[in-house]
């Protein structure tokens, strides 16, 4: 007995001083881990009704929008493919971005749902020249879709999203859809203002949630649209999930506390302003950013995101050895980040600024990377690495950091 019950601690109870690192999920805020524990309701209830309301309405502004915030239980890759079934209709034609993981994974669920998928081929860790953009929309004035990240979470690459929504518009009237999975709620993404039609997000980034909810913004030429689509769908109805907001609910049985979380971190970004929370973010990836170099590692992204920081380690590590350094970060700092993948793996760490994370974490993360680099034999300068980044977070001393609040 006194065995399994060891076995069962080791598997189910986390180790609670572990710092998430990763691009998502993120370090959840103690304050929403309670509202998660103890929000088990019945999701036909008035109390829950409330919290619906409560949600959609408070979305709109995170978003920068006018316009429609569903709320689906599902994954951020299951809100790309109600995005796209419930906008589209089989055979249409898109023209998807694919410069990463991500990337990939839209134009091949565009294409596994029949749609007629275009792929513009941008090399990882660049951003998509509007100029590419213009001549695929000139060679297929059919597109009825462009399909593109915000930012490409594989490789931490930012996309000019501005421009390339203004271009979109300008040659056709072709829908502009982004992921933006890993960027609403923690950078400046204005919806309406950059007439974006559809942003599709995610609970567990800069919403500070575990996974479960994924969120569909429709501009209200999208939501017109969504009439007229005759692609097959039933849980990811999102016509019929209008419905059912309408009416203060939600169309199928709900994760209430997942809802509640929301409620909660809606709520508290709000408060804090997000202009706060977007320089934030900012400087704790221009603190990684700029101690990268006195550490020996490369910003690998020549777009960099400020929602995630992708460091190439040095040459002379083998793809083995950069395995095991984030297994030592993990095991010796009790610090979890992100590695590469595919052609990656072993090849960069991918630092995550998203989620309950102070100054003094980024200042702890400098200074475990650099120690572990240096008892592997590679050179490192952590006094500089660690001035130059507390230079950077410099105006947030004194700042309570956003989901860390005593």
């Amino acid at each position: 007995m006194t065995s399994l019950r060891k076995q069962y601690k080791t598997a189910f109870m986390p180790e609670s001083s572990a710092i998430l690192f990763t691009p998502g999920p993120v370090q959840v805020p103690f304050g929403a881990k309670q509202v998660l524990a103890r929000s088990f309701g019945h999701h036909r209830t008035a109390s829950f009704e409330s919290t619906v309301e409560s949600v959609l309405q408070n979305l709109k502004p995170v978003f920068q929008t006018a316009g429609r915030v569903f709320v689906q239980a599902t994954t951020g890759s299951g809100a790309m493919e109600s995005a796209i079934i419930n906008l589209l209709s089989p055979g249409e034609k898109v023209i998807v971005v694919d410069s990463g993981k991500f990337g990939e994974r839209w134009a091949k669920m565009a294409d596994t749902l029949g749609f007629t998928v275009k792929t513009i081929k941008v090399p990882w860790g660049q951003a998509l020249a509007p100029s590419l953009l213009e001549q695929e929309l000139k060679s297929h004035p059919d597109c009825r879709a462009v399909l593109t990240q915000v930012c490409e979470t594989s490789t931490a690459t930012l996309h000019p999203i501005e421009e390339l929504a203004r271009i979109c518009h300008k040659l056709t009237d072709c829908l502009f859809m982004v992921d933006a999975i890993t960027a609403v709620g923690a950078m400046n993404l204005p919806m309406d203002q950059w007439e974006i039609d559809v942003v599709v997000g995610a609970s567990q980034k800069a919403f500070m949630l575990p996974t479960g909810l994924g969120f569909v913004a429709l501009s209200e030429r999208a939501w017109q649209l969504c009439k007229n689509s005759q692609s097959r769908r039933y849980y990811f109805d999102l016509l019929k999930e209008e419905e059912a907001n309408q009416k203060g609910q939600t169309r199928f049985s709900s994760p209430v506390n997942l809802w509640c979380g929301l409620e909660w971190i809606l709520e508290r970004m709000l408060k804090f302003g997000l202009t706060n929370l977007f320089e934030q973010v900012s400087l704790y990836s221009k603190a990684v950013q700029l101690a990268a170099e006195p550490l020996g590692l490369k910003i690998y992204s020549q777009s960099p995101s400020p929602t995630v920081t992708a460091l190439s380690l040095p040459d002379s590590m083998t793809a083995a050895e950069g395995k095991l350094l984030l297994k030592k970060l993990a095991s010796h700092h009790h610090m979890t980040l992100a590695g590469g993948q595919d052609h990656l793996v072993g090849r960069i760490l991918r630092v995550g600024h998203m989620g309950a994370l102070t100054p003094n974490d980024h200042l702890r993360l400098v200074s475990a990377v650099g120690e572990e680099l240096s008892v592997a034999g590679h050179d490192c300068d952590i006094p500089s690495a660690l001035l130059a980044a507390r230079s950077c977070l410099a105006p947030l001393e004194g700042k309570h950091a956003f989901g860390c609040e005593s």
